[in-house]
């Protein structure tokens, strides 16, 4: 049986009339948001990664992104394409999903958007997100282990520092 043109446009809007395509599009939506999440804890850990200190992810930096992705549109339809283009990249150069790759292998993908000029939509995204880790990251003061300060520099700035800055000889 053949079915015409006005016989599919009248069984598609029956099933929207029912809802079906209602009821059926949070999954799909919450599918693609666990995956996006999954490569951010992924590309969070690649650019803070835990060694003996704790990492971004464990003192929650990429959580600063997810909030700005649920408020700014255009900056989610950036970092999602950009998180996408970075698990396609692994698995055309790797065979697996960018969140499954190594440290190492994730590095590599990560530097390669990392030369990216800043007007092109990879680059913008490595230095604004970066940017995002790096100012949820050193907020935090178990960040600060190492660094040689038990607070923020801001507001007060630099105790040591008497005198302005001035060129080294004069």
């Amino acid at each position: 049986m053949a079915w015409s043109r006005r016989k599919v446009v009248q069984v598609i809007g029956a099933i929207l009339s029912t809802g079906f395509m209602w009821s059926i599009m949070p999954v799909h939506s919450s599918q693609r948001d666990e995956r996006i999440y999954t490569l951010l804890l992924a590309y969070t850990d690649t650019i803070i990664p835990r060694d003996e200190k704790l990492g971004a992810v464990d003192l929650g930096a990429h959580e600063r992104i997810a909030s700005r992705m649920r408020s700014d549109q255009g900056f989610l339809t950036i970092v999602e394409a950009s998180l996408k283009s970075l698990d396609k990249r692994a698995k055309v150069r790797f065979g697996a999903p960018f969140d499954r790759l190594d440290q190492q292998r994730r590095e590599l993908i990560v530097g390669e958007i990392a030369r990216r000029p800043i007007e092109d939509m990879l680059g913008w995204f490595f230095n604004a997100t970066r940017a995002e880790i790096f100012m949820a990251y050193y907020a935090r003061p178990e960040s600060w282990s190492g660094l040689g300060i038990n607070r923020p520099p801001q507001p007060y700035g630099y105790p040591d520092a008497q005198h302005p800055w001035s060129p080294v000889g004069r």
